[in-house]
């Protein structure tokens, strides 16, 4: 095994990156619990263009080792070679938060001030110059330009708050063009009150609802926008609504920790699992009734109860990726909410880390 993983670190540093994920890919189970093999088969997934696998193994890779500036630097890059902009400010902002003079982040974030517009980011992947954001995993970089660093980063920070407040105006920065091009303008009727439906919607709360979508996933609140995809979907609007609404549901990406907005607590998916389905949750508790296979891994998760205080209820969880945990473990979880056919519910996790928590007597 340890053979195993030297051999795909020298092909890394070959560049040989396809050898590293044929090596080391079937091998997930073995390197459960390490961090440098995700780090290894997540970069070299980048350095191949498979930018779903790079997120994946990243994201899994900071569930070992939270905040690692190598992960969340790949992690970033992710997101621009994505175009989600402020995804990558994200993760650019976590590493100077724990590493000021970090460079590659700084130069990031200056690449952004310049320019944060699709078209912008467009023309750094096309240059090339996206490659100047790679992470570089040695060590004892030289601090002597700290100082204009620090500088740069004062400035650049300033812009990413105003930003942020909406101060400057970023109406340049469109998330998906092809969203914006999704109508039900000229479709003709929007109701259909054949058939059976969950949701009873009037014209009007239909356009409404369907105009939120849109909104919320323009302004990166992907879950209040399956939210709204899902109550139409479970109305009675017509057959040419939900195929439109569809569409959109289709260009939302998997989050991150970092990166979910409108965190829907535990009660509020449980009161109405289909209005949720599909959003992403972060939630935290013990988990019992452990099982592992050969392909997953299952759990009931003891939501809210991570100090042994307030259970809010028991939920199941799905891994299908490897994990080290134990009953009685204290997690916290982002997972996916997925239905099932008696309209409970369980969750698809997408990545999760233990909690360091004190018992309470």
């Amino acid at each position: 095994m340890k053979g195993d993983f030297k051999k795909a670190a020298k092909l890394y540093r070959r560049a040989k990156y396809p050898q590293v994920i044929r090596l080391l890919e079937p091998q997930i189970f073995r390197y459960r619990q390490n961090y440098g093999y995700f780090y290894l088969v997540g970069m070299s997934c980048l350095n191949t263009g498979d930018l779903g696998g790079a997120s994946t193994y990243l994201q899994r890779g900071l569930g070992l080792k939270p905040n690692d500036a190598n992960a969340c630097l790949g992690l970033a890059l992710v997101h621009l070679k994505r175009q989600e902009i402020q995804e990558a400010i994200r993760c650019y902002l976590e590493v100077l938060e724990s590493d000021p003079g970090n460079k590659i982040a700084a130069r990031g974030l200056t690449l952004l001030q310049k320019d944060a517009s699709v078209t912008g980011i467009q023309q750094l992947k096309d240059s090339g110059r996206l490659s100047r954001l790679m992470p570089d995993r040695r060590r004892g970089a030289a601090r002597a330009a700290f100082l204009i660093v620090t500088f740069a980063l004062i400035l650049t920070g300033a812009f990413v708050t105003l930003w942020y407040t909406g101060a400057l105006d970023a109406t340049e920065v469109i998330r998906e063009p092809s969203v914006e091009m999704i109508s039900i303008e000229n479709i003709g009727n929007l109701v259909d009150f054949s058939g059976e439906y969950r949701y009873l919607l009037t014209e009007k709360e239909i356009r409404d609802s369907f105009i939120a979508a849109k909104k919320h996933f323009s302004n990166f609140d992907d879950n209040l926008a399956q939210r709204e995809i899902n109550r139409l979907l479970g109305s009675n609007a017509t057959i040419t609504v939900k195929e439109q609404v569809r569409l959109i549901a289709g260009y939302i990406p998997k989050p991150n920790f970092t990166t979910v907005k409108h965190r829907f607590d535990y009660q509020v998916v449980a009161a109405d699992p289909f209005l949720y389905s599909d959003t992403y949750v972060v939630w935290s508790g013990k988990l019992t009734n452990l099982a592992v296979s050969d392909e997953k891994i299952s759990f009931d998760l003891l939501v809210g109860y991570e100090k042994n205080q307030l259970l809010l209820g028991v939920v199941p969880v799905v891994l299908r990726f490897a994990a080290s945990l134990n009953i009685g473990d204290a997690v916290e979880v982002l997972g996916k909410v997925k239905v099932t056919e008696n309209e409970g519910f369980y969750l698809e996790v997408v990545s999760l880390h233990k909690l360091q928590t004190r018992e309470t007597t």
